[in-house]
């Protein structure tokens, strides 16, 4: 006699995420997914966890998750798969071409999350799949420059002119009262002579269009407004533009300011975020005012206290000082110790949310139990239960919270010891200027000196850390 096994009557549905150390996204995977486990009774479904896996790293067949997978779909007890989208399954082409096969061959419903409505769903064609897993690791730039492409190609709004639609379609037609100026602004550009007349330039245009000096600078060397694009050195015409500005007199001014846009724009950039921790007065203690100065230079920190002459450091020298000492700081801080104390207290929060977790999951039993075997005319109307279940249904909403926050956790314990080297060992100047309001607390300008007061102070190691201030480093 031949025996068949029985394929299992119910099925699950699977959650699948994966975050790599580099890349912390579970946060937004488990929002992306929670709509969906929403409609489902938690038996119904299973979840998925890879932290720390970085798929361009590890093979298919060393993920103990995605194993598990796809040996549960191999025994035809998977129903759905939901996943935030392709990166997350795998990176390779022929890993998903592998998987795509696995799903179409073992009728597996797969699911995207991402919110993007753009993101094309799942095919069981394995020409569009083919076409999409040679996608994978393009993806997210390909969708990035399309999104530029378009926008710098259609833009909602431009500057200079009114936006019409008919037809579904845009035309750009030049505002009467802006043209004159934007075609003088153009025709003045061609006068310029150096970096410092540029600058001064820039700041009459500001002030006469009303628009900042950064967008001044966009204007004179965008092509948009010759009522075209750019291919390389080859100008593209766009019917839908009216031109303001003729192709030649575009590419006469580029040559003019050309070398002294590239210098001015990387000065404006540095000077964008420069204000990034405001000093207090060490006489007055109150805050100092920050100025501005001319087009892409320092700005300095003023303060005119009652009672005490002014006080004042040049923004630049403030923040060299700044990275200085907070690199001096981070190079003396005891890691093994910081990774035990952050260890141990991610380590009690888990343990905190398993109880909190164990004692619901004993909740939950107690009332299904309490519901399952009352009277037998009381359970015939389950209205006579509806305290009872509204409180099993608190409890069960509960618990999928201190599950996903314990999930959380456990990828960050995973990541402790590798973020607090790479922040003493790999971090650059400009990283570590963004990092400085979290280690630098306060900061006291004198006239001659100042008084840092910096964060993790029981970490440091002072003698370590007075060697290298004395030492010059």
């Amino acid at each position: 006699m031949r025996w068949i096994k029985e394929e299992p009557t119910t099925k699950v549905n699977v959650f699948l995420r994966r975050v790599s150390t580099d890349n912390q996204s579970l946060e937004m995977q488990l929002a992306a997914d929670e709509q969906y486990r929403a409609k489902l009774a938690e038996d119904e479904y299973i979840e998925l966890n890879e932290l720390g896996v970085s798929a361009n790293k590890v093979k298919l067949r060393d993920r103990e998750q995605m194993v598990k997978l796809i040996s549960l779909i191999e025994r035809k007890e998977v129903n759905t798969i939901y996943v935030y989208d392709r990166s997350r399954l795998t990176r390779s082409f022929y890993e998903y071409l592998e998987l795509v096969d696995l799903f179409v061959s073992n009728n597996v419903e797969v699911i995207f999350t991402s919110t993007d409505a753009g993101y094309f769903p799942f095919s069981y064609d394995f020409l569009i799949e083919g076409f999409n897993g040679v996608l994978i690791e393009e993806e997210g730039k390909g969708i990035s420059r399309r999104v530029l492409d378009n926008h710098r190609k259609l833009p909602p709004k431009k500057f200079g002119y009114d936006v019409l639609y008919e037809h579904g379609t845009k035309e750009y037609v030049a505002k009467p009262e802006l043209r004159e100026s934007i075609f003088a602004l153009y025709q003045a550009a061609k006068k310029v002579e150096g970096h410092k007349d540029y600058a001064e330039f820039l700041l009459r245009q500001s002030k006469h269009l009303k628009k900042e000096v950064s967008d001044i600078a966009r204007i004179l060397a965008d092509p948009f407004y010759t009522g075209s694009e750019i291919y390389g050195k080859r100008f593209s015409r766009l019917a839908y533009v009216e031109e303001i500005i003729g192709v030649d007199d575009f590419k006469e001014v580029q040559g003019i300011i050309k070398p002294y846009q590239r210098v001015l724009q990387e000065n404006i950039e540095e000077r964008t975020n420069e204000n990034l921790l405001p000093p207090m007065c060490g006489i007055c203690k109150k805050q100092m005012r920050y100025r501005k100065s001319k087009v892409g230079e320092s700005g300095t920190y003023t303060c005119r206290g009652k009672g005490h002459s002014k006080v004042e450091v040049n923004v630049d020298s403030y923040n060299e000082m700044l990275i200085k000492y907070a690199s001096l700081m981070i190079n003396s801080l005891k890691t093994e110790q910081m990774d035990k104390k952050a260890g141990a207290l991610v380590k009690r929060m888990i343990q905190k949310f398993s109880e909190q977790i164990i004692a619901l999951d004993n909740k939950v039993k107690e009332l299904e139990i309490q519901i399952a075997t009352g009277p037998p005319d009381k359970i015939m109307n389950l209205i006579n239960f509806e305290g009872e279940l509204n409180e099993l249904s608190a409890a069960k909403v509960k618990r999928k919270q201190l599950r996903e926050n314990k999930l959380l956790l456990e990828n960050y314990e995973l990541n402790i010891k590798q973020l607090t080297s790479k922040v003493q060992n790999q971090v650059n100047d400009t990283e570590l200027f963004h990092l400085i309001p979290s280690v630098v607390k306060s900061c006291y300008i004198h006239h001659t000196t100042a008084e840092l007061n910096f964060y993790y102070n029981d970490y440091l190691d002072t003698n370590k850390l007075k060697r290298m201030v004395f030492d010059g480093r």
